[in-house]
């Protein structure tokens, strides 16, 4: 018997009538839908719209809505590489009881050559022209007319901040107040290869410092109300603030929200300066990567380590070797050694290693869960963003399945009669399904072990709730390949 929903068994009006059921068109899962997120920080004075999702599509769109900005260098740096998907961004205005990061730089003499000073500012190197008989108040002059070319320019995404003179000394301050400031970079001749005009002496040189405050989240999180964003890259990594985003995330990788996504961010500093932070980091849904003492500031390492994993974002394959363009790695005797790396991605940070040409390209990509909440001991189990990135692919497949093939159905045991065409379903129909599932997602590269999975898999009406079907579906997840260990057992 075959049963309609729309053409009803008294019509008497002649004719042929056909409907349409799509309840078997549907092969296979479909593409999962994704959205990215970013947050960052923009002066007060920024005129963009604060603290509420705004769509983007590109770096320069938001360079243009909020100025040039942490916000900005994020939104550049993210869709430099990744842009093919739906992305909102959330500008946070810096923190009103906060100070400037401030960089400063004296010198004294006068050039007895020509010859070419480098300005490193956030890693990008400015090249200013001296000549023979100039001063330093000549110099300086020179020095920031290139860094304010710069940061109004080709680098405006890169260089929120503003140089000037100041009784003698030159000041470079970022444009935000804020201890997020303390993170970019600012030197003069400080290359290997770099050599100061004759003449020429630096009396003293300092970085960016001096920066205070962090913004509150709490409104900004809000707003993201039920939108699902499967990437959240923030700018905002101190521990109290990314404690309320991992929270957030925490409640919506929950049975009842199902709204999950994972959380990128990145910390510059000492190997020390990283394994302390990583003490007070504990997420299965954050991933920080530690960049060392980088010349580019931690949040452009993070908007494209995110986008790189948005690449294959729910694809279970690693990270490993994804290139980041748009950064510089500290130079070679600051970098982190194979045994640092180790000990880092112990601790639950994300690292990077260098390639001959000097690119940076991830080496593994990881939560910073490293232990149990409940009893404190070590746990490797959500170790991976992949592994992450799986969860939340076969949870959303298998709930997908079931809503998609049994929108409006009764629930009856296993044995009931009842004629084919009846919606009605029993725990062994849900089993055929779950294996069938599984065959699919085995087939994508994504689970293994099928005989252990059917022998574990329970599917039962529950006891007490006669209108619920109770599962316990355990999948045997697919696993990264991280290293081949060969030993050589040679003969002479």
């Amino acid at each position: 018997m075959v049963a309609f929903n729309k053409i009803p068994s008294n019509n008497l009006v002649p004719g042929a009538y056909a409907e349409f059921d799509k309840s078997g068109a549907l092969q296979g899962t479909p593409a999962k839908p994704r959205q990215a997120l970013i947050i960052g920080i923009v002066p007060a004075s920024s005129s963009g719209p604060k603290e509420t999702p705004q769509a983007i599509t590109s770096g320069p769109e938001v360079l243009e809505k909020w100025g040039a900005s942490q916000l900005a260098a994020l939104g550049e740096a993210f869709t430099r590489v990744k842009r093919d998907l739906p992305i909102d961004v959330i500008a946070v205005d810096e923190p009103s009881g906060g100070a400037a990061a401030v960089a400063n730089l004296t010198m004294s003499g006068t050039a007895t050559e020509d010859g070419t000073l480098n300005v490193y500012v956030n890693g990008i190197r400015l090249q200013v022209g001296v000549s023979n008989g100039d001063d330093w108040i000549a110099i300086e002059t020179a020095i920031i007319t290139a860094i304010t070319d710069a940061a109004t320019g080709t680098y405006k995404w890169l260089m929120p901040l503003s140089a000037a003179d100041n009784t003698g000394t030159l000041e470079v301050t970022a444009s935000e107040k804020g201890e997020h400031g303390n993170d970019m970079t600012f030197s003069v001749a400080d290359g290997p290869q770099d050599k100061m005009p004759a003449g020429l002496t630096i009396d003293s040189q300092s970085s960016f410092a001096g920066g205070s405050g962090v913004p509150d989240l709490t409104n900004a999180i809000a707003a993201w109300a039920d939108t699902q964003y499967d990437t959240v890259v923030t700018g905002v990594t101190e521990d109290t603030e990314l404690g309320k985003l991992e929270s957030e995330m925490a409640t919506r990788w929950g049975p009842m929200i199902a709204k999950d996504g994972l959380i990128f961010g990145a910390i510059r500093g000492t190997h020390g300066d990283h394994t302390t932070y990583a003490g007070n980091r504990n997420s299965p849904y954050c991933s920080i990567l530690g960049t060392g003492e980088s010349q580019t500031p931690p949040w452009v390492w993070a908007a494209q380590a995110a986008a790189r994993d948005a690449e294959i974002m729910f694809s279970p394959r690693p990270r490993f070797g994804r290139t980041l363009p748009d950064v510089i790695p500290p130079r070679k005797d600051k970098r982190f050694d194979r045994a640092e790396r180790q000990t880092l991605l112990g601790e639950g940070i994300s690292t990077y290693k260098v390639g001959a040409s000097g690119t940076a390209l991830l080496e593994r990509l990881i939560t910073t869960y490293t232990e149990d909440e409940a009893t404190g001991t070590p746990d490797p189990v959500y170790r991976n963003v992949s592994t992450m990135r799986n969860l939340a692919y076969l949870r959303w497949s298998w709930n997908l399945r079931l809503e998609l093939k049994y929108p409006d159905y009764d629930v009856a045991d296993d044995g009931t009669q009842f004629d084919p065409e009846t919606k009605v379903v029993t725990p062994s129909v849900i089993r055929g399904e779950a294996v069938a599932w599984f065959g699919q997602m085995e087939k994508r590269g994504r689970v293994e072990n099928k005989e252990a999975f059917k022998a574990a898999l329970v599917v039962d009406r529950a006891a007490g709730n006669v209108n619920r079907i109770e599962v316990l579906n355990p999948p045997d997840l697919i696993n990264e390949l991280v290293d081949i260990a060969t030993r050589f057992a040679f003969r002479l």
